[in-house]
């Protein structure tokens, strides 16, 4: 599988994600916002279960109107990809 990349916006109510990869959207999902603390390893599952390894991700970014959700939405992100979150609006 080619080089795949991680696309998220941490909302009020839950972080919604979305892969895109061979220039189409091809795997998507929400996690609510109360789950953000834990839900690094549970957005790997998703995404190993749709075939997508951690060692593909070219990068991931993230765009968020919580500042508070942001910080947990980032580092889950980070756990499940292994990569650094570009967090849009501050990078």
């Amino acid at each position: 599988m080619s080089r795949w990349r991680l696309y998220a916006d941490a909302g009020n109510t839950a972080l919604k994600w979305a892969v895109y990869t061979d220039g189409r959207w091809s795997v998507e999902g929400r996690i609510d916002a109360e789950m953000l603390p834990g839900a690094g390893l549970e957005l790997a599952g998703a995404l190993g279960l749709a075939g997508f390894d951690p060692a593909d991700c070219a990068s991931v970014a993230l765009v968020s109107s919580r500042p508070v959700q942001a910080a947990e939405a980032e580092s889950a992100l980070a756990k499940a990809t292994g990569q650094d979150v570009l967090l849009l609006g501050r990078d």
